[in-house]
């Protein structure tokens, strides 16, 4: 039955109810309140002739009659059976009390709906929209407006109302209602929130395999929810991350342990050589994506309304709706943004604008695909640098072979591709030495033009070696290009001695 309800009560239930409800977020009422606080918090008329009551309901499901919820479906447009179906498992409810561990009594109640039942959340919410009803037919009516508060009328209703705290200071939803001064103080509370859950942890008794599931698994959720609304500040998410690093290198309680590595490089996906934790700063930017593109997919949500009432795009458009105003967006964007908008090519008046994501094959935004293209696509062109020379570092390999040291590493076959031998076929070394030996041996059998300069193969062979021990044994780093010179002024002079060899016999 639960799951019969959830499919019809979007169309049941206004759009400022949000929990519970199939394509809401709850979320959207903690922006729209946040919103509406900042706007009462700052000194401008708002301020000055409005306020706001936050109210909560008390032991809501202890609480509710029983005929009035039979009332409320009647009114929503049930059928009688439906009605009964919901009646009945409401009403079925019998209690008893235990005395010294003996049940006693036959308790029926008239009133109250069962915590943990999949039906409860869903009847609360039908309840609760005859309140919301309600106050749109009074307001239609004309029976309650926005009233203009003076200031010295304040206090009285603060009496009158039982209202003894007043600012916004407070938390809606688990987030803070307004950011009053400094965003960092706000949301400090996630980082003592996150140290202490940590710190909880008897990490000396775990593995390394048991740390890397509670940091992913646990911490990591921690603050996920103040991230999908408010783009937390750069310190507390590089504070999280200390702890984090601290808790994986600890080796004892009170101990941080040496950082062998950065968390950088942990963050990295495995492949890469990292242990795939999640990059903070990327992942809350794909969480606020998230509410991005449910703003442009989804205009109808309470939402999105209240933002696009404040923000819209259509004042940064020509009257055609079929370009950009140059001038606003000189004022507004960076020319890095306004590159991006102008490549952007609106459709006009009659025509509405779909949107797609490029980065996932249903066409749709996810966080999983927004993080993926911060960390592999957006990083990668940010890293993109000419690179004119690789170190001999990588000569040096965990599991070193004489094929992965002469063909396979990054400094060899940067060698091989600027020396004057081609590589094989598909442009790959393969993993045997012996047929990359035998290839580069019997170069001019396969590329006769190649004839005469296949005497430099030994060479370039023996001074990639050199080079190799070199770094090793002496801390030198050669250029490749020099290390190809020098494997050509070889081949000179060991010409050079041959012939002067010839002419004394």
């Amino acid at each position: 039955m639960a799951n019969r309800l959830k499919l019809i009560l979007p169309e049941l239930v206004s759009v400022t109810q949000a929990t519970f409800i199939q394509g809401r977020l709850i979320s959207d009422n903690i922006l729209v309140a946040h919103k509406l606080v900042h706007a009462l918090n700052s000194m401008n008329k708002c301020s000055e002739e409005h306020l706001a009551i936050k109210t909560d309901i008390s032991k809501a499901f202890d609480r509710f009659e029983w005929s009035f919820l039979r009332d409320s479906l009647t009114v929503l447009g049930f059928s009688n059976s439906w009605i009964n179906l919901i009646m009945s498992c409401v009403e079925s409810v019998q209690y008893q009390v235990l005395i010294k561990g003996i049940p006693y009594g036959d308790i029926k109640p008239t009133r109250g709906i069962r915590q943990g039942d999949p039906l409860s959340p869903y009847l609360f919410i039908l309840c609760s929209e005859m309140l919301v009803r309600m106050l749109q037919q009074a307001e239609g009516e004309g029976k309650i407006t926005g009233l203009k508060i003076p200031m010295d009328r304040r206090e009285t209703i603060k009496s009158l109302t039982g209202i003894t705290e007043e600012g916004g200071d407070g938390f809606y939803l688990g987030l803070p209602e307004a950011f009053g001064g400094s965003k960092i103080a706000s949301l400090n509370y996630l980082k003592e929130r996150f140290s202490q859950k940590i710190s909880g942890w008897q990490h000396h008794f775990l593995s390394l395999g048991g740390k890397e599931v509670l940091l992913k698994a646990v911490a990591m959720a921690l603050p996920t929810h103040a991230m999908t609304c408010f783009k937390v500040p750069k310190a507390i998410c590089q504070q999280m991350i200390s702890i984090m690093a601290d808790f994986w290198w600890a080796n004892k309680k009170d101990s941080r342990g040496m950082h062998w590595k950065s968390w950088e490089q942990l963050s990295k996906p495995k492949q890469e050589g990292g242990l795939g934790f999640k990059d903070i700063e990327a992942f809350k930017i794909a969480l606020l994506g998230k509410q991005l593109w449910r703003m442009l997919t989804k205009p109808n949500t309470l939402m999105a309304r209240v933002f696009k009432s404040r923000f819209s795009v259509r004042d940064l458009m020509v009257v055609s709706r079929k370009g950009w105003k140059r001038d606003i967006l000189d004022l507004l964007f960076s020319e890095e943004d306004m590159s991006l908008m102008e490549d952007l090519r609106p459709s006009g008046k009659n025509r509405s604008d779909g949107y797609a994501w490029d980065y996932a094959r249903t066409g749709n935004y996810s966080v999983k695909s927004g993080y993926w293209v911060l960390t592999q696509v957006i990083q990668a062109r940010k890293g993109l640098q000419e690179v004119n020379q690789l170190s001999l570092n990588p000569l040096i390999h965990q599991e070193e072979s004489i094929n992965h040291l002469l063909f396979q590493c990054s400094y060899a076959r940067q060698v091989w591709a600027i020396s004057p031998i081609s590589a094989p076929q598909g442009g790959e070394w393969v993993d045997l030495l012996y047929t990359n030996m035998y290839y580069v041996l019997n170069i001019k059998s396969q590329h006769p033009q190649l004839e005469g300069l296949d005497i430099i193969v030994p060479w370039l062979l023996w001074r990639i070696w050199k080079a190799r021990n070199d770094y090793i044994y002496g801390g030198k780093d050669f250029d490749t290009s020099e290390t190809l010179t020098k494997a050509l002024e070889d081949v000179e002079e060991w010409r050079t001695r041959k012939e002067h060899e010839e002419h004394k016999e």
